[in-house]
């Protein structure tokens, strides 16, 4: 007898879900098929219905979500550019957010740190594939992986310190960051 795809889709959401649970309550490294069946209210049998291991599970939630994060970048770059520079970081950041908890614990120290250097090349490679860089299209890359890092570190910062500021106040941050440089953004001088 086959399942309907609503019930198949159901039951491994409850699986992603309680491997979530697991991982926040255990860490990574204490994570079980025993915890999380047990979480999900189903049997060994059945997780392996849908998953070959835990590492399987953890790749196809990262698979996921980087494919949910790269559709939504390129909703935003098929509306065209150039954006402002204050709609471009407040759309990216307000994708980001939506994927806060997840994205950012599989980014931190608890994560896994190949999904970090699995993602960061995926969004090299999204941004790369929308700007032009005119004669300084040599450091494109550089410039991407730049701001991809101070994009994810302050973000990263802001979730392991309990998102004490507000979202908005992050995002002006980024802004300034972005379009002064740290010098500009403290009100310095700073001459290469």
């Amino acid at each position: 007898m086959r399942k309907h795809p609503e019930v198949t889709e159901k039951t491994r959401r409850r699986f992603i879900d309680s491997f979530w649970q697991a991982l926040k309550k255990n860490g990574l490294n204490k994570i079980t098929v025993s915890l999380i069946t047990k979480e999900a209210g189903y049997n060994r049998g059945t997780f392996y219905e849908y998953f070959k291991d835990i590492p399987d599970l953890l790749e196809q939630i990262e698979d996921g979500l980087m494919e949910d994060l790269s559709n939504k970048m390129n909703d935003i770059f098929d509306r065209g550019l150039p954006f402002n520079l204050q709609t471009f970081s407040q759309e990216c950041a307000s994708i980001l957010l939506e994927f806060d908890d997840t994205l950012f614990y599989l980014l931190s120290e608890h994560g896994d740190p190949s999904f970090s250097y699995r993602f960061k090349n995926k969004f090299i490679n999204e941004i790369t594939n929308h700007f032009d860089f005119g004669e300084k299209d040599c450091y494109k890359n550089y410039i991407i992986a730049y701001c991809y890092s101070a994009l994810t570190g302050l973000r990263l910062y802001w979730y392991e310190n309990g998102k004490e500021l507000s979202f908005e106040e992050v995002v002006k941050i980024t802004q300034g960051l972005i379009a002064t440089g740290l010098f500009g953004f403290i009100g310095q001088d700073y001459v290469i």
